[in-house]
């Protein structure tokens, strides 16, 4: 029997206790800035359990589908079902191409802990209820005094301060040479988007205008006292266009630009500070970044419909190389490929970096275009009237597409999460109807 829903892409059993769906979703929303915690080291599968937020979206999860089993009824989003066919069909594809293992890795566990990595990403965006408006605000103030709290007693902690979170519990992530804050994300890069995703989404559930002033404010200085060149770039990409779709006026466009000259000019008195010429030198994460994405475009050229989890690292490995001797020859410096180099072996981190590019290697031109026409689509609605989750969509989709994936980035869902909320959740049309399965019961 065919159904739609009316409330969100999951059905609802509202007999379950309400008090308890409050208290794992604020416990959820919360915890969401502690993302390189002790459970990265646990039997869990290591990045889904880098943030403890994992454990109250597990079971809000159990909470979600119980009924279904409890009942014998079983419902399929066809949205869903479609892709999990797609993925299933993908990783035979990989098998058959590449081999069952990599450098002694079994490829198939491998594909299980990305699928189980993507899944989990995918559920604290649409199984939550982020229609309970004040306990998600709460949790949202609640995740921002945290983020804060990371970046004021961990390194490298302000005013002298005691280091109280860079301890193994809170960070089981060792970075050596670590000179910018990381609060308590694995690394800066992660921080950078964690805060932008919390500090808009308080400002987003803010009543007063001052508030919701103290809120962006707090956001970009935060972002600015980090030192994340990514966060500021972004959020100020976003911030323009936000402005040129809300000044039309044939005088305002002027002012606008007068208003931009002196910010223009402080960016290049900053630039030589924030990217040193010899910054690329030192630091292998740009030749990474961009070997990889390379590598990705090349992988989607030869394989359009993906290689799925499974062919994710032979391909990698069998394409990587071109890719860096490419990056290398329309460089004019010398540039350092160790790091990306280590992806070529059984490396545990491989990866663009992105969660556009990492996915688009695994399911090709199809992922691509959903995921555009998704984004775009959401930004139309927010464009009208929820013009801070506006920017804060642009700016995190943005960073997906250029210095984030998604592995235990719990903020960012949660940040989708409510954007689809407050539009309806109505994106996928006819796809949002329901596929139900009585069970049969013998006498």
């Amino acid at each position: 029997m065919l159904e739609s829903l009316d409330s969100g892409m999951f059905p609802r059993n509202e007999s379950l206790d309400t008090s308890l769906q409050r208290l794992l979703i604020f416990t959820f929303i919360a915890l969401c800035p502690i993302q390189d915690f002790i459970l990265r080291g646990t039997a869990l599968i290591a990045i889904v359990g880098s943030s403890p937020s994992s454990v109250p979206l597990l079971f809000i999860i159990f909470l979600a589908f119980a009924p279904w089993v409890v009942c014998g009824r079983f419902r399929v989003l066809q949205v869903g079902a479609i892709a999990a066919l797609y993925a299933f069909v993908l990783t035979i594809y990989g098998v058959m191409q590449f081999g069952m293992t990599f450098y002694g890795q079994n490829l198939i566990r491998t594909s299980l802990g990305s699928l189980m990595i993507l899944s989990l990403f995918l559920a604290a965006i649409f199984i939550p209820r982020y229609e309970l408006r004040g306990t998600v605000r709460s949790a949202c103030y609640a995740a921002f005094f945290i983020l804060v709290l990371g970046l004021c007693f961990s390194h490298p902690t302000p005013f002298g301060v005691p280091r109280l979170f860079d301890n193994p519990v809170f960070h089981s992530t060792i970075i050596p040479t670590l000179d910018r804050p990381r609060g308590l994300s694995s690394e800066p890069s992660f921080l950078s988007v964690t805060t932008v995703s919390i500090g808009l989404l308080c400002a987003h559930f803010s009543r007063k205008r001052i508030s919701k002033a103290f809120f962006l404010l707090a956001t970009v200085g935060l972002l600015v006292a980090t030192g994340s060149k990514g966060g500021i770039f972004i959020l100020f990409i976003c911030l323009g266009i936000l402005a040129m779709l809300r000044f039309r006026k044939w005088y305002q466009l002027p002012v606008l630009g007068l208003a931009i000259v002196p910010l223009a000019l402080i960016a290049t008195a900053w630039i030589p500070t924030l990217f040193p010429e010899t910054g690329i030198l030192q630091s292998g994460s740009v030749q990474t970044r961009a070997s990889m994405i390379l590598c990705a475009i090349v992988i989607v050229a030869h394989h359009p419909f993906g290689v799925g989890f499974s062919g994710y690292r032979p391909a990698v490995s069998q394409y990587l190389p071109d890719s860096m001797s490419s990056i290398q020859s329309l460089s004019p410096l010398p540039l350092d490929f160790s790091e990306v180099s280590e992806y070529l072996g059984v490396s545990p981190n491989v990866g663009t970096k992105t969660f556009f590019f990492d996915q688009a290697m695994c399911f090709g031109l199809p992922f691509v275009i959903v995921f555009i026409v998704l984004i775009i689509k959401l930004l139309k609605r927010l464009s009208v009237e929820k013009r801070i989750l506006f920017v804060g969509v642009m700016a995190v989709a943005i960073a997906f597409c250029s210095y984030v994936s998604v592995s235990g980035e719990y903020a960012t869902a949660i940040l989708f999460g409510v954007a689809f909320q407050e539009t309806g959740r109505n994106l996928f049309g006819r796809s949002r109807r329901l596929i139900e399965v009585q069970a049969v019961h013998s006498n």
